[in-house]
């Protein structure tokens, strides 16, 4: 695996470190890109969801085959 780096403030860096905790940093901004990918595609199907108006039954199916399409999508695209 090839590594990179970038170029934050000392703050921003310390900031990170304490939520960071005991996590590699690769899992540590792991966990933070999954967590911002699902809080899109909830606002994303919340959106749709008041559009179309749909049951929440509805919006439930739709968001959980979102989440495993981009799942799939990760496995095949890495």
């Amino acid at each position: 695996m090839s590594v990179s780096t970038i170029t934050i403030s000392v703050k921003i860096k310390n900031r990170l470190a304490k939520l960071k905790g005991d996590k590699s940093w690769d899992e540590f901004f792991e966990e933070i890109i999954e967590k911002l990918e699902t809080q899109k595609l909830v606002e994303e199907a919340r959106k749709f969801q008041e559009e179309f108006k749909l049951r929440d039954e509805d919006a439930k199916k739709m968001l959980d085959l979102l989440r495993k399409t981009r799942q799939e999508w990760r496995f095949r695209y890495p």
